[in-house]
């Protein structure tokens, strides 16, 4: 699946690009935004050359029965990078797991809706997923929105899934299904 997916994918406003390690130093300062890693256990990148390597790993080292596939967003008008798209794809169980991040000053414009509705329907005409997931905590409201308006259903709740930044983390479990 990972050699039929496009390392473009263009939707009205936006083109996707697949990751690259020179994404790292074109989105380093988008990318050490606080309010980003508000509801994640992850921190802010430190160093340009930090984010190089970690891009390295995700391109060279998903596990046999996964494969992690990742895409930044940028305006088709003037190239400005907007957001972040991730799929962890499990062929096994036609499951894809959807992580977004939108930068700051372009959240709430729709661009994470447009994106992650552009890799969804990547991911169905490539045959093999059927399932999508995202798991979030219940306190991020913005990305409920954003799976609600995707036509994702709540199917559970688990509570204290994580521990991060002094809290505990309960997540909200949503899944969408594609029919065969």
């Amino acid at each position: 699946m990972q050699g039929l997916m496009r390392a473009e994918i263009e939707t009205e406003r936006l083109v996707l690009e697949a990751l690259r390690t020179e994404h790292a130093a074109l989105c380093f300062d988008k990318l050490r935004d606080p309010e980003l890693y508000v509801y994640v256990p992850q921190d802010p990148p430190v160093k340009v050359d930090e984010l190089i390597q970690r891009y390295k790993f995700i391109l060279s080292e998903a596990p046999e029965n996964e494969l992690w596939l990742n895409w930044f967003g940028r305006l088709k008008a003037d190239g400005a990078y907007v957001c972040f798209v991730q799929a962890t794809v499990r062929p096994t169980d036609a499951t894809a797991m959807l992580a977004y991040q939108t930068f700051h000053p372009f959240r709430r414009q729709g661009f994470a809706k447009e994106a992650c509705n552009a890799v969804i329907n990547e991911l169905i005409a490539a045959g093999d997923v059927r399932h999508f997931r995202v798991e979030m905590d219940t306190l991020n409201t913005a990305s409920r929105k954003l799976v609600e308006a995707l036509d994702f259903q709540q199917i559970g709740i688990t509570k204290q899934a994580d521990y991060f930044k002094g809290r505990s983390s309960d997540e909200f479990v949503y899944e969408r299904h594609v029919a065969s």
